[in-house]
């Protein structure tokens, strides 16, 4: 069985300690007031830390572009940050050619934080979570294209409150509109209509 500590938490001489919950016990499990603050996560010693206000937006249920998880562009904010206040005319230069989210690989990463501090918040939402992500995975593959990406964020801007969400059922509206249409040159199993091998692979065949 792997390691199932709780996430750890920077600290303010850049030490980790562990926290249980990732918020404070008298709002998990409900929505976040708008002045509630909560500390940076951390979910691993080798990923990227996510910030304080990132965590407050996610638990809030707000819009979060998936590439504001990205490692470099975490830290070119994290710079910008520090620099404000100060003339960088660099720097925002920089920020203004922040990196999108290249491919689906990209996504998972930066979701799994997402989800991670969705599910320290809201752990009945784990399954939904999971199961959105694998969705994710088996609709890429059967469709092909960029499809994914535009539901992704279609989907989590129609959020109101992550309460009220379901994560593990598919929009079929929204399918239709963008995986269906958006779909490249798929694969799908005739054998088992399994999308993650060929026919020729399948051990039906």
């Amino acid at each position: 069985v792997g390691d199932l500590s709780l996430p750890t938490f920077a600290g303010e001489a850049g030490e980790e300690r562990e926290l249980a919950p990732v918020v404070p016990p008298e709002v998990t499990g409900k929505k976040a007031e708008s002045g509630e603050e909560f500390p940076p996560f951390v979910m691993g010693e080798s990923l990227p830390v996510v910030p304080s206000k990132l965590v407050k937006r996610i638990v809030k249920g707000d819009y979060v572009d998936m590439a504001e998880l990205l490692k470099d562009n975490l830290e070119l904010e994290r710079r910008r940050c520090l620099s404000e206040g100060e003339a960088s005319q660099g720097l925002l230069l920089q920020r203004s050619a922040r990196r999108e989210i290249p491919d689906l690989l990209s996504w998972l990463q930066c979701f799994s934080s997402c989800a991670a501090v969705i599910s320290s918040c809201y752990p009945e939402k784990t399954r939904e979570l999971w199961a959105y992500q694998a969705s994710m995975i088996s609709e890429q593959r059967r469709c092909g294209g960029r499809g994914w990406h535009l539901y992704d964020a279609m989907f989590r801007q129609q959020i109101t409150s992550i309460e009220s969400v379901d994560f593990s059922k598919l929009n079929q509206g929204l399918y239709a509109t963008t995986f269906l249409a958006y779909g490249g040159k798929g694969q799908v199993c005739r054998e088992c209509l399994s999308s993650d091998h060929s026919h020729d692979d399948c051990t039906l065949h």
